[in-house]
């Protein structure tokens, strides 16, 4: 990874997720810009079974949806998930992604056939959602 560049269009760059404390590796979070739509940031990751349910996942996926969409500048970020994990989708719900009306696709993961659902989440979107609920004094 650390000879390419997270810009790079149409290679996933995979940043690493570890523990503050330790520096122990438990997962990682991935981007990919689209070759066709460099505005457009697909986003992957994936947590070891141990740190689960601790909020890891939240903050990693925060993180790479403000450095793709607040940093980067790009106009959207996609993510499928697949529909037997509960905790990630979720992640993505809790987080405001919107799900399209978009088709399931089917992949392979771990030997397995699955199905994948879709989710966006527009940039100007997510700006909001970062600022928070505006106060009454600054209407």
């Amino acid at each position: 990874m650390l000879a390419s560049h997270p810009d790079t269009t149409g290679e996933w760059y995979q940043f690493a997720v570890a523990l503050k404390d330790d520096d122990r590796l438990i997962g990682d979070v991935a981007l990919r810009i689209d070759e066709d739509d460099p505005a457009e940031a697909e986003i992957g990751y994936s947590l070891a079974s141990d740190a689960m349910g601790k909020g890891f996942a939240s903050e990693a996926v925060t993180a790479i949806l403000d450095y793709a969409l607040l940093s980067r500048g790009k106009s959207h970020a996609i993510a499928w998930a697949d529909t037997r994990n509960p905790r990630s989708l979720a992640l993505l719900e809790r987080l405001g992604f919107d799900k399209p009306d978009v088709p399931c696709r089917a992949s392979m993961f771990k030997g397995a056939w699955s199905e994948e659902t879709f989710h966006r989440m527009m940039a100007e979107d997510w700006a909001e959602i970062r600022r928070g609920p505006s106060r009454p004094d600054e209407r």
